[in-house]
């Protein structure tokens, strides 16, 4: 008697409906994590958040977390870059004053509401030691935001509302260094006459002829 061969495989459409359904949870688990890290961030100091609370406030274990990253710096490096990213777009409001103030409000607002003192220099303590998170926190943090600046600067200068010879590199360096400067030394607020303050520098340095604040 002929035995009938018993395929114990998925057929090919239930196994790519399995895949599907993996990607999508993996895909929910990624921003559970991201989200769980970003709040923890925010109420703890930097060295209070470990992985196993970021597993815990994500409602995943730990070999997930690690699945995808290598340490607590790195997944909370990812996360405050996604936050940063979502939290200050590029605004096109047709003037620079008016996309420059823009900037600057979500910038100063990710700083005071988003990401804590401590966790700014517990991140940054940690990249000095660590060439792969240094390179994060420079390309995905750093650069990303420079960036929208760089941006909103050249926009500028095409419209004739800053000098054409403006130097771009050390504009933004000054706005950032400023805004970091304030943050991690002073403690000071980065409030609106802070904001309105900057905008005015920048233009009396960049020499733009009546632009209007």
């Amino acid at each position: 008697m002929a035995v009938t061969e018993r395929h114990l495989t998925n057929p090919p459409e239930a196994a790519g409906a399995e895949s599907s359904s993996s990607s999508r949870r993996s895909k929910r688990a990624h921003e559970a994590i991201l989200n769980a890290a970003a709040e923890l961030i925010h109420e703890r100091p930097y060295s209070d958040v470990c992985i196993e609370a970021i597993a815990a406030r994500a409602g995943v274990g730990k070999q997930t977390i690690y699945r995808w990253w290598t340490s607590k710096a790195a997944v909370l490096m990812e996360a405050c870059a996604a936050v940063v990213a979502r939290e200050v777009p590029l605004p096109d409001k047709g003037s620079f004053v008016e996309d420059f103030r823009d900037y600057l409000t979500h910038i100063c607002a990710f700083f005071t509401t988003q990401l804590s003192w401590s966790a700014i220099a517990g991140l940054l303590a940690e990249a000095q030691c660590n060439v792969e998170l240094a390179h994060a926190f420079k390309e995905r943090l750093l650069m990303q935001r420079r960036t929208v600046l760089q941006t909103i600067l050249e926009r500028a200068v095409k419209r004739g509302e800053l000098r054409a010879d403006l130097n771009l590199d050390v504009a933004m360096d000054m706005v950032h260094g400023a805004i970091w400067y304030r943050t991690l030394l002073l403690k000071a607020p980065l409030d609106e006459p802070f904001i309105e303050d900057v905008i005015a520098q920048v233009i009396a340095g960049g020499g733009a002829a009546k632009v209007s604040t």
